[in-house]
């Protein structure tokens, strides 16, 4: 689904370009060079048409009860009480964390639809909107 948004938008806001660009090597790996101003501003159009900012908020915030949240004793709990130690270990990062969110489908006593799958997309592309909107911090 996001290739395709990324495409959409390639159509939309770069018809000049005849959709004719390579995301990868001819070898089949990826590109080395950074990314072109094109390139990147289909990745920002995918992105505002598959999780709108409104949207995504709303859904968080009736998940986790925050637009603000916040890996403490208390959520961690939430999320999966049997394993709170390892939420909680030093070694956990931001995108840990955002991960985590993107595809729980168990909070806080209640089994829910996990936000990657109620916009269907995926766990990765989920977790960096989440980080962008500052829903976690």
């Amino acid at each position: 689904r996001f290739t395709s948004a990324h495409e959409l938008g390639h159509a939309i806001m770069h018809p000049e370009s005849n959709g004719m660009h390579r995301d990868r090597a001819l070898d089949g790996g990826p590109i080395k060079s950074k990314r072109n101003k094109i390139e990147k501003e289909a990745d920002e159009f995918a992105k505002f048409y598959l999780m709108p900012r409104n949207l995504v908020i709303r859904r968080f915030e009736s998940i986790f009860n925050t637009q603000d949240f916040k890996l403490d004793e208390n959520t961690a709990f939430a999320l999966d009480p049997s394993n709170k130690e390892k939420l909680l270990s030093k070694n956990i990062s931001t995108r840990d964390i955002s991960r985590i969110l993107a595809k729980t489908e168990y909070y806080n006593g209640r089994y829910i639809s996990s936000l990657a799958k109620q916009f269907e997309v995926s766990i990765e592309a989920m977790a960096i909107r989440l980080e962008e909107l500052e829903l976690i911090t």
